[in-house]
């Protein structure tokens, strides 16, 4: 195995590569071993994921850090006819616009991302558990709205807003963008022209006033979108985060951030769970398709 892509290697930063680097990798190790399928994913966090649910002895991982990056190395590698290499991507909005996977050899999320995936699941049960309080979580309830619901509608506007980026290429971005400034912290609901006023500030680009960005936006919001599609699952983890401070919870600032929460989702999320997505048939149905490369633990 190559260093900084092995299973075993992940407690350290995995190493940043170009679409070439991953592929010559993939290579490299196939002259040692033939029978070793690889898994390329997004990121650190979705190896720390799959290491669980992937047979190790069969499988290794591959990190793009980058979307674009993991769809050109599997580019590369189909048209250098090398088998067993299969991508997992966020959907990001394809399933909104209607983008068909861009090859046999990637598959995509059920909803948004990852961390979509994960929130869907009955771990976010175990995470309220751990970090929520039963009394502020049943008031929620008994105001007609579960937390689920609740996480959902606060992200729509920042998943509409990233959306919008994208369709516009406006090249937001959302990664210092600081909730504070838009959410309000005794409801979780955002305050969609704060919203904008704060990723505005944070453009490196010309784009439009506040108020023709509030009108476009506004344009684009469906009720009839699926908000697993709209959502991003950072966006939900740094709302659920805020939320297990005060208004799901009591937990100091330092002990509830959104790294901390999006850990806490990772080693909640069980083999159980991941068997009822979709992600898990179109792996299975790859495998069945590259046999004898196996992705999955039996």
């Amino acid at each position: 195995m190559t260093d900084g892509t092995s299973l075993s290697n992940l407690r350290d930063p995995p190493v940043r590569r170009t679409p070439d680097e991953i592929a010559n990798v993939v290579r490299l190790t196939r002259t040692v071993r033939s029978d070793v399928s690889f898994l390329v994913v997004e990121g650190p966090t979705d190896a720390l994921l799959f290491r669980n649910l992937i047979e190790t002895s069969l499988c290794e991982i591959l990190v793009g850090f980058d979307r674009s990056v993991a769809l050109a190395a599997i580019r590369i590698l189909e048209i250098a006819n090398v088998q067993g290499v299969l991508a997992v991507v966020d959907a990001d909005f394809d399933h909104l616009d209607g983008v068909p996977p861009q090859s046999r050899n990637v598959v995509v999320t059920d909803g948004h991302d990852i961390e979509m995936l994960m929130i869907a699941s009955p771990t976010l049960d175990k995470v309220l558990g751990e970090f929520g309080s039963s009394d502020k979580i049943r008031s929620i309830s008994h105001n007609g709205e579960d937390v689920i619901a609740l996480l959902l509608r606060s992200a729509r506007p920042l998943g509409y807003l990233r959306w919008l980026s994208r369709k516009r290429d406006f090249g937001f971005d959302f990664e210092r963008i600081r909730f504070g400034e838009f959410l309000h912290r005794e409801r979780l609901s955002v305050d969609a022209t704060a919203l904008i006023v704060e990723v505005r500030n944070h453009s490196r680009r010309p784009v439009p006033t506040v108020d023709q960005l509030k009108e476009e936006l506004e344009g684009i919001i469906d009720e009839s979108h699926d908000p697993w599609q709209v959502c991003c699952g950072h966006d939900v983890v740094e709302i659920l985060a805020i939320g297990f401070r005060r208004v799901l919870g009591s937990q100091r600032n330092i002990d509830s951030t959104g790294e901390k929460i999006e850990q806490a989702l990772r080693l909640a999320y069980e083999s159980s769970f991941f068997v009822e997505t979709k992600l898990f048939s179109a792996i299975v149905m790859w495998e069945r398709e590259n046999s004898p490369y196996q992705i999955l633990r039996r």
